[in-house]
Parts: C-alpha cells; sequence; structure tokens
C-alpha cells in the first residue's frame, strides 16, 4: 500500500517535471506562430464595402481609385515603393505614399509627338534599383522639330531611353539605348510597352505602324525587340549573328539591308501590352487586331505570328474556312472576335505567392469596346477559358500587377487609376519557425520558413 502510494506521487511528480519542461518550449514555439497569409485581418472593412463593390468583386477584394491621371498610358512600381505613370503626352507621374506628386518625375512635352496612339508609352524599372535608380521609358521623339503633333512630321521616331530617379522624385540624365524606331506619319500602332524579364534582358514591343512591315527582317516594326539593359545586343538574339545583321536602331532608314539584330519575334500588328507569367517566366502578348479577330500570343524565340498574312487563328480578314496555319507562322493560345470586343489591352498575372486559387497564376486582360476586365485560365484540354473578373466604370487601357501589395493595377480611359487589392494577403515580416521534437528547444535547431 505505501509502496503504491510512493509509486503514485513518483508518477505525478515525473508528469509536472515533463511539463515544467514543456511548457517554455511551447511559449518560445508559439511566439513564432504568424497568421497564415490567405486570412484576412480586415473583415470589418470587407463587411463595410459598397454593396456594389461586393457584387462586382471575389471576397476580400477590394477596389481603390489610386489616383486621377488623363492619359495615363503605363505603370511601374519602384522596390521603395513609389508608384510611377507614364502620361502620353510625355510626362512620368509619381504616387508616393498613396498621393500624387504634383510636380512630374520626368518632363519631355517638348520633345514628344503624341499624335494619334504615339507618345511616352512604356515604363520598366531596373532589377537593380535599388543601388543603380535607372528607370526605362519608351516614347515617341519629335525628330528636332520643334512639333508635339507629328502627324505629317517624317522626322519623328520613337526611342528607348534610361534615366536615373532621384531621391528627390526628378529623373535625370537621359541615355539612349535604343534610337530611331520608325514613327507611324499618322502616328498609328506605336504599341510601346516595356518589360524586364526572368533573363535580366530588357523587352520592347513594336507596332507595325499601319506600314504593313511587321515580317519584314529588315526593320523594327511590328516586332518584340531584345536588348542589354545597357544598349547593346544579346548574343544569343535569334537574329544576332545572323548573315547580314545589323542594328537597325542606330539610322534613320526604315528599311535596312539584312535583318535586324534587335529582332526577338514578329508578325504582330499592334502588340499594345505584354507581360510574364510569374511562375513559367513566359512571355504573353496582347495583340490588336484589324477587321476580325483579337489574340494573345505566347511569344517565343524567332517565333513569326503571321501578321499581314494572318489575324488571329486565320487567313486574314477570315472569320471562318480557315486555311491549316502555314508552318512559318505561329497560332495564338487565345483569340476572340468582334462580338465579343473591338480591342484586346491590359494583360498581367497574379501572382500566386500572393493572390489565392482560383485567381493565382491567372491572366487578366481587358478590351477597350468593353468595360470588364477578365480572367484567363488553361483548361487543362490544350486551350483556355475565359470568364468575367470585374466590371470597371469605363474601358481600361492597361494592367499591371504589384505583388508587394498584392494589387492589379488598372489605367481606366476616363484618367483613373485603379488598384484591386486582395486584403487577405498579409506580408510576412519575420520568419514563422517550429520545433519538430520538444527536446530540439534545447539541443536542436529550429525550422523555419517565410
Amino acid at each position: 500500500m505505501g509502496r503504491d502510494r510512493h509509486n503514485k506521487i513518483f508518477i505525478i511528480g515525473l508528469m509536472a517535471f515533463a511539463l515544467f519542461l514543456c511548457v517554455p518550449v511551447i511559449v518560445k514555439a508559439w511566439r513564432y506562430v504568424t497568421v497564415p497569409h490567405f486570412v484576412s485581418r480586415d473583415v470589418t472593412r470587407v463587411r463595410t464595402l459598397r454593396a456594389a463593390e461586393i457584387s462586382a468583386l471575389p471576397p476580400y477584394f477590394v477596389n481603390e481609385e489610386v489616383a486621377q491621371v488623363t492619359d495615363a498610358v503605363a505603370l511601374a512600381k519602384t522596390p521603395d515603393g513609389r508608384l510611377l505613370i507614364a502620361v502620353r503626352t510625355g510626362t512620368v507621374r509619381i504616387v508616393q505614399d498613396d498621393v500624387l506628386l504634383e510636380q512630374p518625375a520626368l518632363d519631355r512635352e517638348s520633345v514628344t509627338c503624341y499624335y494619334g496612339e504615339s507618345g511616352m508609352l512604356g515604363l520598366a524599372v531596373d532589377p537593380n534599383f535599388i543601388t543603380n535608380k535607372f528607370v526605362y521609358v519608351f516614347y515617341t521623339h519629335n525628330g528636332n522639330t520643334d512639333q508635339k503633333v507629328c502627324g505629317d512630321v517624317s522626322g519623328a521616331y520613337s526611342r528607348v531611353s534610361r534615366f536615373v530617379l532621384g531621391d528627390d522624385n526628378l529623373m535625370r540624365g537621359e541615355t539612349v539605348l535604343l534610337n530611331y524606331i520608325p514613327a507611324s506619319p499618322g502616328g498609328w500602332h506605336a504599341a510601346g510597352d516595356l518589360n524586364i524579364g526572368a533573363d535580366g534582358l530588357l523587352y520592347i514591343s513594336v507596332g507595325d505602324g499601319r506600314g504593313g512591315l511587321t515580317s519584314t527582317p529588315a526593320n523594327l516594326l511590328g516586332k518584340i525587340l531584345r536588348i542589354n539593359l545597357d544598349g547593346s545586343i544579346p548574343q544569343d538574339n535569334p537574329n544576332a549573328q545572323a548573315d547580314g545583321a545589323v542594328r537597325c536602331g542606330q539610322t534613320r532608314a526604315v528599311e535596312q539591308g539584312g535583318v535586324c539584330q534587335e529582332t526577338y519575334a514578329s508578325g504582330f500588328r499592334n502588340p499594345w501590352q505584354f507581360t510574364f507569367a510569374p511562375d513559367t517566366h513566359q512571355m504573353y502578348a496582347n495583340d490588336v487586331g484589324e477587321n476580325t479577330w483579337e489574340e494573345i500570343d505566347l511569344v517565343k524565340a524567332g517565333a513569326d505570328y503571321g501578321y499581314p498574312a494572318r489575324e488571329g487563328p486565320c487567313d486574314y480578314a477570315k472569320s471562318a474556312g480557315c486555311t491549316k496555319t502555314p508552318a512559318q507562322f505561329t497560332d495564338p493560345i487565345y483569340w476572340y472576335g468582334r462580338a465579343e470586343g473591338c480591342s484586346v489591352t491590359g494583360g498581367a498575372f497574379a501572382d500566386a505567392k500572393v493572390w489565392p486559387a482560383p485567381y493565382a497564376n491567372a491572366f487578366f486582360f481587358g478590351d477597350y469596346c468593353r468595360n470588364t476586365i477578365y480572367q484567363l485560365m488553361a483548361n487543362g484540354e490544350n486551350g483556355y477559358t475565359r470568364s468575367a473578373f470585374f466590371v470597371a466604370d469605363t474601358t481600361n487601357v492597361m494592367m499591371f500587377f504589384d505583388s508587394s501589395t498584392a494589387s492589379l493595377y488598372y489605367a481606366l480611359a476616363d484618367g483613373s487609376v485603379n488598384r484591386i487589392r486582395f486584403t487577405g494577403y498579409i506580408a510576412p515580416t519575420e520568419p514563422r519557425c517550429w520545433y519538430l521534437r520538444a527536446w530540439d528547444a534545447w539541443q536542436g535547431p529550429m525550422r523555419c520558413a517565410f
């Protein structure tokens, strides 16, 4: 009887000692537990959204106006949080701490042509911006003719330049990287989007200028171009080592004597905007059609997308009875006809690290004749399914996804710059750590993840 009592006391004491050892482990581990990224801390705000927003967007998404900027056509974000807005008439504006700064960061209005679809059209931020402060700009130069409306000025051309953005929010020191991109006399089909790929190279979209020269290898029109960030030619560009290859961006001549070293892909009409998938780094370009088809292309090095011989998946100007695609051309991955829109715009991928399924890695785009932002997803049958994601107040011009704020930015034709933000994302500020075994607290490492 006495032995049983002593055994019970010993067992209770042993359990108390074990609990004494485990409590600090549990407390220490609990300090590192964080709320999962896709759990909203903003439930009250979501519940108080206007009824129109709730019906237009999925739960935990909000639509917010960022700024009012007439003729906003391109957006980019610096790592320190400044939103850059390209204005077609020749300036770059900055939104800092949710306030649109009054003074433009860059003012090139005096030398910018903004006739038709030309103007200041593209922006990109250098991957090493924190150290070098480089920003890249695409704009149509008036050729030093002192004219801003350059409809009949043959000396106008487009160029890609690099500037330095200071802490005082001013861009200085223009370095021209690519010059003499032919400009249409009517200012048509300039395209002018800029993006830096995962390979660290600068990609540039150029329209056909409404001149039908897009498939001609001896000019820069109707192409996706690729250059190094210092303006030189990557040695693995499709035409870099070709016989008769020349730098087409070094002379005003529309037609060169060989093939352009800057060319990455050809056969486009007006590739208004393009972007890269965050998971595969593949390029997707929205090419505005002429009379029949709007198309989205999966862009590959050296590929020819067929314009003007083809439009969408068909022979030019045909909507039925289309012939088999010739071997030298590449069909779009998705297309739609005039019953569904008139001019494909926008184009951005949602980052799966900050947006949840079913929107993660989805491709979003718009159409200039529709107010809707569409979501495009691969359907597993070598095709794509389109669905409406959000209906805006008016037609959208461009899109840009910012992972740092879990936001899809978009600019509308009425001058409003907006963002659709996922409120359920919480950016991690410290590692989440845990012990696999209790005794690791005393003699083993923790496992951590961001």
